[in-house]
């Protein structure tokens, strides 16, 4: 329906209004009513609350400061807040208006070009979760109201704005207040006060919530009570005042239990670098056996034997001290099986082909003329004992 047609009737509203309030009204006419606000005018207050009617409204010079919007819904309560843009609009009442819907649908988007506001309250939303940066455009807000709503936590979105001096967030489903949100309130209270309204829970007392039980009776946040209810660990519900009180006798066995969860944590600490030194130690044979695995494995899939563990080849003098030693040590000792190329060559075969056929299925050990039988060479020797076996 355009604006001025014969089909609708209209409502010229006087330039000295400041204040309309059509909540709680119920009207559907034919024709339709348009509410007609003239360009230079002192509105600054609309509460359409709970309306259900045919009534349109043009307001071509917005200058609002309060708008409340409570029991609509959020797809309305969207569009009107995108004619605020680059407003003066200082306060905005979104109560009981599906907003988890909006928030689910729109993220962060929902209040955009939202900077010139200070109070939000979206109460009875059914919210349980904030997106990443929710409140970020709204850089001047000092007042919000989270009531009624199903948040688990406080969302720690806020950590990040410097401007809280009111936060409600009654009757939520919070069990406790984590750290990062006490420090930031006290942060707050020493940069310009803040007042917190926590009522409406059973808080868990238990050795997790030590310090939040603490920090209700020693902060200098003003807080909604002192004494909130809570449930012990046996199900016993007392009051956070009695339980700061009878801190030592409550939770007497809290730091028992913090002494053995750091014992455990420092006993497997130590077995897991202890188990991880052995392993280091024996790397070389670990890897060794590995490889031996997996060469039974690929010797298995190709269908191939190796009839010699060792291939030993030599020239000059040192055929006494392989004879004498050498072979002694790999044959009897470490048990492997050795093809010498003087003693288990048949004659009448190529030996040319012989020696590459056995060195190509053998660990090749090659002695020269300058081998010496000294204790260094033994012991290099022993260190090759891994590997020969394999």
């Amino acid at each position: 329906m355009t604006l001025f047609s014969s089909e609708a009737s209209y409502v010229f509203l006087p330039t000295s209004l400041e204040k309309l309030d059509i909540s709680y009204t119920v009207l559907n006419t034919v024709p339709a009513v348009w509410l007609i606000v003239s360009e230079k005018n002192n509105l600054t207050f609309l509460d359409i609350s709970y309306s259900n009617t045919t009534v349109f409204m043009s307001i071509p010079n917005i200058q609002l400061t309060t708008f409340i919007s409570a029991g609509t819904r959020y797809d309305f309560a969207w569009h009107e807040l995108e004619k605020f843009q680059n407003s003066s609009l200082k306060r905005i009442v979104l109560k009981n208006a599906h907003i988890k819907n909006g928030i689910r649908t729109y993220g962060n988007r929902f209040f955009k070009d939202l900077a010139s506001v200070v109070s939000l309250d979206i109460s009875q939303n059914d919210i349980w979760y904030f997106t990443d940066d929710l409140l970020e455009p709204m850089t001047n807000l000092s007042n919000l109201y989270l009531s009624q709503n199903l948040l688990s936590s406080i969302p720690v979105q806020l950590i990040g704005n410097s401007y809280i001096n009111t936060l409600d967030v009654r009757n939520n489903l919070l069990t406790s207040v984590n750290s990062s949100i006490t420090d930031w309130a006290d942060k707050m209270q020493e940069l310009h006060g803040i007042t917190s309204k926590l009522d409406g829970y059973v808080f868990e007392c238990n050795c997790d919530t030590i310090d939040f039980i603490r920090w209700i009776q020693t902060t200098k946040v003003k807080l909604d009570s002192r004494s909130y209810i809570c449930k012990l660990s046996n199900g016993t519900v007392i009051d956070t005042l009695i339980a700061y009180n009878s801190l030592y006798d409550l939770f007497a066995d809290c730091k028992s239990t913090m002494w053995l969860t750091l014992a455990s944590s420092l006993l497997s600490t130590f077995v897991t670098i202890s188990l991880l030194l052995v392993v280091y130690s024996k790397r070389w044979k670990n890897l060794f056996s590995v490889y031996g695995i997996i060469r039974r494995k690929v010797e298995r899939k190709v269908r191939t034997s190796y009839q010699f563990d060792v291939y030993m080849s030599y020239e000059g003098e040192i055929v006494i001290w392989i004879k004498d030693i050498l072979v002694p040590k790999l044959e009897t000792e470490w048990g492997l099986t050795m093809c010498i190329k003087d003693r288990d060559f048949l004659s009448g075969t190529s030996l040319a082909d012989t020696e590459q056929k056995v060195s190509k299925t053998a660990d090749p050990l090659y002695f020269s003329s300058r081998l010496n039988s000294n204790r260094p060479v033994i012991a290099c020797l022993n260190s090759t004992e891994p590997k020969m076996r394999r």
